[in-house]
């Protein structure tokens, strides 16, 4: 279970409920409403390629990357395009005046965290075993130019700076080591091991190729002990 990156941008951009009423919307009805316009349960079709397409030739028209719409009028489309996009509006997000400090219910935030932990370990099976990973990040303090450039954590109106950013996602990662520690649970510290390294990311949290690579030898490395240490493997 890697967890942490989705958790953080809802503590900084987001009501609680929003990721949950977002991914039911997108799932069900005519997915997220992106302009405030569309009617509430429009077809599921408008969230095809065909309907994503035209979507993206409407809002190309209104797109302002200074100002929250252009935030919310780029639909991620399945070549990456729209990072360059989301890039450009956070860069000025920066410009207007980055963010450095906690928000206020942050705490909660991570308390909210913990109790979604307990929860996944609660659902799990009789003999399954979790493996928890810590999340890692590009965002640390005296990032380059070309590092900084490709970040795009913003919600059109407010951005951290990335330094911030390294220090609270160090501490949802904190909770994340303090649960597995009371719980006998092993835990991957891709935090440790691969934060602010910038040949594993191609933005603020996501992996490049050598990234994925390097990611996965850390857990295999680890579920192989784990399943030898709970008779999970087989003798061949």
């Amino acid at each position: 279970v890697l967890c942490g990156w989705n958790d953080l941008s809802a503590a900084l951009f987001a009501t609680p409920d929003a990721p949950a009423r977002d991914i039911a919307a997108e799932s069900l009805t005519r997915g997220i409403d992106f302009t405030a316009l569309a009617e509430p349960h429009t077809p599921f079709y408008r969230n095809l390629a065909t309907g994503r397409l035209l979507q993206q030739a409407v809002f190309r028209r209104q797109w302002n990357p200074s100002a929250n719409v252009g935030w919310r009028a780029v639909i991620q489309d399945s070549y990456g395009r729209w990072v360059a996009d989301r890039r450009e509006i956070r860069k000025n997000c920066i410009a207007a005046g980055a963010l450095t400090s906690e928000p206020a219910d942050f705490e909660m935030a991570l308390k909210g965290f913990r109790a979604d932990l307990e929860a996944i370990l609660a659902a799990l099976h009789p003999g399954q075993v979790p493996v928890f990973i810590t999340q890692p990040t590009l965002c640390r303090s005296g990032l380059t130019p070309e590092e900084q450039s490709r970040l795009w954590s913003c919600d059109g109106k407010r951005a951290w700076t990335a330094e911030s950013t390294a220090v609270m996602l160090k501490r949802i990662n904190e909770v994340t080591r303090d649960f597995c520690r009371l719980h006998d649970l092993t835990c991957v510290d891709a935090e440790l091991a691969m934060s602010g390294n910038s040949k594993w990311f191609y933005d603020d949290c996501h992996f490049s190729d050598a990234g994925c690579a390097q990611l996965g030898t850390l857990v295999a490395e680890h579920v192989v002990a784990v399943a030898e240490a709970n008779g999970l493997l087989k003798n061949n």
